[in-house]
């Protein structure tokens, strides 16, 4: 075979399209936990513009095609400048969320945010896409598809559109995908605030299912409205169930994220500017809507 055909079938080989492998997303994971110090600098601080800036910095990294995405930012810039205040809120209230995950969930994210912040018409379309992703064709649900599609909902402050489609698909729903909507819909509550809905969700209270996210939501929720103790109960569950089934996307050790996990103290942290972040979106939609 000649040196051409050899780079040609290498071309052909590098074009199709190959879903990332568990193997690179530990990979990734693993780099952007590395980054973690200042993923958790930019939730732990009251001022988050610079969410913007660190999540390209991972983007580049999961991709490797730092030379687009550098010259994708360029352009924008100085658009994402008069931008930065509308979007800020709301990607941190989901950058928060998936850091308490940790993980794929909180790579996933990161990569969802960045991707939205160079293409508008992805947050535009998300609607659309999630309201097709409850109705699929074959009858199947993909439920790692409909979390990501939640996470655009939520960053384009469309998480109201989210709940209804949602309420409206749990009540045909079979116990299995009940409970995974149920997850993904106490999610979408917390985003806006409403949460003592969040809290009364079935899923939550469901003992026959040992799921860590029940006892993590539990804890934001507690945590948000004050009540350290069930807080720091439900957090505890969280760790147990967490150590128990022994997630092989969880933090490792000795990483920032791995703190929020096994510390309190720097759970509430989150959680308190998570709270912050909520009511600031909720003023703010408040003064839309009375012009």
């Amino acid at each position: 075979m000649t040196e051409n055909q050899t780079q040609c079938k290498q071309t052909n080989k590098n074009l199709q399209p190959h879903p990332p492998t568990p193997h690179v997303l530990n990979r990734v994971a693993s780099t952007i936990q590395r980054a973690g110090g200042a993923c958790m600098n930019i939730l732990t601080s009251p001022k988050t513009a610079g969410a913007l800036i660190f999540t390209g910095i991972c983007l580049a990294l999961a991709y490797r095609n730092r030379g687009r995405a550098h010259k994708l930012l360029r352009r924008r810039r100085e658009r994402d400048a008069e931008r930065v205040q509308q979007i800020r809120p709301l990607l941190q209230r989901s950058m928060s969320i998936a850091a308490l995950h940790g993980g794929s969930l909180a790579l996933q994210r990161i990569i969802d945010a960045q991707e939205a912040r160079l293409n508008d018409a992805k947050l535009h379309q998300a609607d659309a896409e999630f309201e097709k992703l409850l109705n699929p064709s074959d009858g199947r649900m993909h439920f790692s598809k409909l979390q990501s599609v939640a996470g655009k909902l939520e960053m384009s402050g469309k998480e109201d559109k989210a709940v209804a489609l949602l309420k409206k698909v749990i009540t045909n729903a079979t116990p299995h995908e009940a409970h995974e909507l149920g997850m993904l819909l106490v999610e979408m509550l917390i985003y806006k605030g409403d949460y003592d809905e969040a809290l009364a969700s079935p899923c939550l209270s469901d003992e026959g299912i040992t799921d860590a996210r029940a006892a993590l939501y539990k804890a934001v929720i507690y945590s948000i409205k004050g009540d350290k103790n069930k807080a720091q109960e439900n957090y505890r569950r969280f760790q147990d169930i967490q150590a128990r089934l022994l997630y092989p996307d969880g933090p490792k050790e000795d990483t920032p994220l791995y703190d929020v996990v096994h510390d309190f103290s720097k759970f509430q942290i989150i959680v308190q500017n998570l709270k912050k972040e909520i009511e600031e979106v909720k003023k703010r939609k408040v003064t839309i809507m009375h012009g």
